[in-house]
């Protein structure tokens, strides 16, 4: 996971939060679903990228 995309996406949320409070409830569950999202990006462009030398490797 990207380090940097996952604090700007906090930090966003968190500024959110300090703006509007009653979603601060919220704020938790969408920290962790952008969390699991930016995972899954970044499990995708690692296996994008392994099987891009994998072809490399066999031509």
């Amino acid at each position: 996971m990207d380090p940097l995309a996952l604090s700007i996406v906090t930090m966003h949320l968190n500024e959110r939060d300090r703006i509007w409070p009653g979603r601060r409830a919220e704020g938790a569950s969408a920290r962790r679903r952008v969390a699991a999202a930016l995972r899954l990006a970044a499990r995708r462009l690692e296996a994008r990228e392994r099987a891009a030398r994998l072809r490399a490797a066999s031509a």
